[in-house]
C-alpha cells in the first residue's frame, strides 16, 4: 500500500490551458475547472503508472520486501528513508549506503535488519517520486478529458448515439504507459 505525504505544488496544466481549450473567458467556472484539472492528471497517472507531478510518498509494507524491490510508484527519484518495525516492537532506521536506488527505479538493499519485520505496515519507505517535465501528448490527453468532462456533466448520455473520439486519452498516453511486471 502506499498513501501520498506531501501534495503537488502545482498542476501540470495551468488554469489559463484549460480555459483556452475550452474556449472559456470568464472566471464564473475557474473552480470547476480547477477540479477537472485534478481529476484529468489523477486519471491520467492512473493509466500511466507514473506520478506526474514530483512529490513524496509513503510505501508501507508487511514485510521485508524482495530485493531489488519494483516501486509501485514511478518516475522514482529518491529514497529518503527506511524505516523498520521488528518484532520485538522496536524500530530500525536504515542507514544511507545500505540501500540504493538502481536505474530501473527499484530499490536494492544491501540486508534487512536482524529479527523479521512483523506486522501492518512493519517497513515503511518515503520517496520522491514524479516527473517534473510533462510531455505535450500527456497536456493534451488531459485536455481532451477536460473537455469531456466540461460538456457532460452527468454519468449517462440518453438518446445521443456515443462513439470514443479518434487518437483520444489513451492513444496519447499509451507508448509511455508503465505495465505491471
Amino acid at each position: 500500500m502506499w498513501r501520498q505525504k506531501t501534495s503537488p505544488t502545482a498542476e501540470p496544466l495551468a488554469l489559463e490551458e484549460a480555459k483556452l481549450h475550452l474556449r472559456v473567458e470568464s472566471a464564473e467556472d475557474d473552480t470547476l475547472i480547477g477540479t477537472l484539472i485534478t481529476a484529468a492528471r489523477e486519471a491520467a497517472e492512473t493509466f500511466l503508472g507514473r506520478m506526474i507531478p514530483e512529490r513524496q510518498f509513503e510505501i508501507l509494507l508487511d514485510r521485508y520486501p524482495e530485493t531489488p524491490y519494483r516501486f509501485p510508484l514511478l518516475p522514482v527519484k529518491s529514497v529518503a528513508s527506511i524505516v523498520c518495525v521488528l518484532e520485538d516492537g522496536s524500530e530500525v532506521r536504515l542507514t544511507e549506503g545500505t540501500f540504493r536506488l538502481a536505474a530501473d527505479d527499484r530499490l536494492v538493499v544491501d540486508a534487512w535488519p536482524d529479527g523479521a519485520a512483523r506486522g501492518y505496515d512493519a517497513v515503511t519507505i518515503t520517496i520522491t517520486a514524479g516527473t517534473e517535465t510533462v510531455p505535450a501528448r500527456w497536456k493534451q490527453a488531459m485536455l481532451l478529458l477536460i473537455g469531456h468532462w466540461y460538456e457532460h456533466r452527468e454519468s449517462v448520455n440518453v438518446g445521443n448515439i456515443v462513439n470514443e473520439v479518434p487518437q483520444g486519452f489513451e492513444m496519447l498516453l499509451w507508448p509511455d504507459r508503465v505495465v505491471p511486471a
